[in-house]
């Protein structure tokens, strides 16, 4: 069984079930991305703020909100916990207000020299009405740092990279951090693919309610390289003679560390001899890139080392 949609931990027993491999990073990953990252600036104070559970945009939410919560928790002091109905803009001014008082009260005299950390778990049009509530409330400068989390939707960064932003919204996301898979949208292949499934889709009046390329689901991309890398065992398997029913034996092809496909299209896959995928992320920032305004990685995460760095345009 290849997984391409999403990600659950029920599924992350190995031994159990032995011929499954999930092309989605794992949940747990983000954690470990976010809390490498605050070791790496030294901040140790931090809040979460998100959806509660009738609201979640996607089943995983409450997974990865547990697995922070769980991460952060051994080596940061969590300040404050707010979930609500983040659709219901209404509510943003309150619960802002209430997770900037905690931090106050927990950092004490520490608040006016170190940074309040506010991490947002919730879709990414949630959280840029909150961002720019916590812009009017004065939250866009000073000791406030927010940590925008993507595991799957790419909206946050690619609303970026499509230059569809104001100075109003650009000005809301100067505090923020992304944590997201590294750039490998940024690659002609991406796009191209992209491109090419929407241009399929507007010929077949059925799907003619897909406007434009954006509204094309990444998860294609891993259905793709998920239907390759089957291919591409198979083949394998037929050349050594190999049954490729065996569930078993196809799964055990794929596994270790020589057999990393390179040219996927979303980025190399590697499937390590536990059947996990190991994937690198990157945390954006925004900055100024030529004449436009982006989210640019200043730091890069090894999924296989479990190390972070600073990119070289970072540090130049």
């Amino acid at each position: 069984m290849f997984g391409f949609v999403g990600y659950t931990a029920k599924l992350d027993n190995s031994f159990l079930y032995d011929t499954y491999i999930n092309l989605v990073s794992p949940l747990q990953r983000v954690g470990e991305v976010l809390c490498k990252t605050l070791q790496y600036f030294g901040w140790r104070y931090v809040g979460l703020l998100g959806s509660s559970s009738d609201v979640f945009t996607w089943a995983e939410t409450e997974e990865l909100w547990e697995s922070v919560e769980n991460q952060l928790k051994i080596n940061f002091t969590i300040t404050a916990k707010v979930r609500y109905n983040t659709k219901d803009q209404r509510l943003h001014e309150k619960k802002l207000s209430y997770i900037s008082s905690a931090a106050r009260n927990e950092m004490g005299i520490n608040f006016n020299f170190s940074f309040a950390v506010i991490v947002l778990i919730c879709s990414s049009l949630d959280a840029r009405s909150i961002l720019l509530q916590a812009k009017e409330l004065g939250m866009a400068s000073g000791p406030y740092v927010f940590f925008v989390l993507q595991q799957f939707e790419d909206n946050f960064l690619k609303e970026i990279w499509n230059n569809k932003n104001t100075s109003n919204v650009l000005d809301a996301y100067q505090p923020v951090f992304l944590i997201a898979l590294s750039s490998y949208r940024e690659y002609n292949t991406f796009s191209n693919f992209i491109m090419d499934i929407h241009e399929k889709l507007k010929k077949n009046t059925s799907h003619s309610f897909l406007s434009s390329q954006d509204e094309v689901s990444s998860y294609a991309a891993y259905l793709h390289d998920a239907v390759l890398l089957y291919a591409l065992s198979i083949r394998e398997m037929l050349r050594e003679k190999k049954d490729f029913h065996d569930g078993r034996a196809l799964i055990n092809t794929l596994k270790g560390y020589n057999k990393t496909l390179k040219y996927g299209i979303t980025g190399p896959i590697h499937i390590d001899e536990s059947g996990e995928r190991n994937m690198d992320y990157s945390v954006y920032d925004l900055q100024k890139s030529g004449n436009s305004t982006r989210f640019i990685p200043v730091l890069n995460f090894d999924s296989d080392r479990k190390a972070i760095r600073g990119t070289s345009d970072s540090e130049s």
